[in-house]
């Protein structure tokens, strides 16, 4: 009776094992991620041609841009403007809606679906560039995440020509400009696993129009609360979009289990003697 201590640790063990994560944080050239602009007017913030045509991969984002595209994720739904008072352009569409697409290579995890304890997903926001708002708890936003269906190619993308997505599969509100928002993507990873050819990646996207009512130098038409977050080309590996994966304990052996309980038993045995 006086090992009994011993033994019942070793079944403790034998029970809830020991546990393991691996984060997947891959940089520039191992991840595929970008987004999509569907903004139809050419030129803009720096960009030649028409954004919704353009591929905004790090690669591919001329220096003449206003802004850091290619180290950017970003989701934006906003009210498409329409302005009949320019002779040149009576029908100029002023979209700002934007997705984002990522994907994570799994193969590196080396584990089944049936050893997968949780997997989430985390995206670091980094605030707001004009004409967009950040969000906060006066202007809060829906960031939807929905499973691509059909495959994509991150150098090539563009809102013309992104894939089809699925429902959604999670949401989280994002109530300020520089929140890390955090997905569970346990059932999905699993599915991933499991099926390693339906693994499409998934897209990011707004659920609703928020106009933000703050003072600002842009029409009232053009500022809307929005989420903006770092790729995978962002210079702070921390703030790169991750992938975090836990796996169920794993059982001690018996064997094991059988050591413990010998162990106990010697200890036992000598401070008897001892007594």
């Amino acid at each position: 009776m006086i090992f009994r201590p011993a033994v019942a640790l070793a079944a403790s063990l034998l029970a809830t094992g020991t546990t393991g994560a691996t984060t997947l944080r891959p940089d520039e050239a191992g991840s595929k991620d970008v987004f999509v602009y569907a903004f139809e007017i050419p030129g803009t913030l720096g960009v030649p041609g028409v954004p919704a045509d353009l591929n905004f991969d790090a690669p591919n984002v001329p220096a003449t841009a206003l802004a850091p595209f290619g180290a950017t994720l970003g989701v934006a739904e906003s009210t498409p403007f329409v302005n009949p008072q320019d002779p040149d352009f009576p029908i100029t569409v002023r979209e700002h809606t934007t997705r984002s697409l990522v994907q994570f290579n799994l193969s590196g995890l080396g584990i089944a679906s049936d050893r997968v304890a949780s997997a989430t997903f985390s995206l670091s926001g980094i605030g707001a560039l004009p004409p967009f708002a950040a969000p906060s708890e006066a202007f809060p936003i829906i960031v939807d995440l929905k499973p691509v269906l059909a495959d994509w190619d991150e150098g090539s993308v563009t809102w013309n020509t992104r894939p089809e997505v699925g429902d959604v599969l999670t949401s989280v509100q994002m109530t300020s400009g520089t929140q890390v928002l955090e997905f569970d993507l346990t059932d999905p990873v699993m599915g991933w696993l499991t099926d390693p050819s339906s693994n499409y990646g998934f897209e990011l996207s707004q659920r609703a129009v928020v106009q933000a009512d703050m003072p600002s130098p842009f029409t009232p038409n053009d500022l809307f609360a929005t989420g903006l977050f770092a790729s995978s080309a962002n210079p702070e590996e921390v703030l790169r979009p991750t992938l975090q994966v836990s796996e169920v304990p794993v059982p001690v052996p018996a064997s094991g289990l059988l050591l413990l309980g010998a162990a106990g038993l010697l200890a036992g045995i000598r401070r008897s003697r001892r007594g």
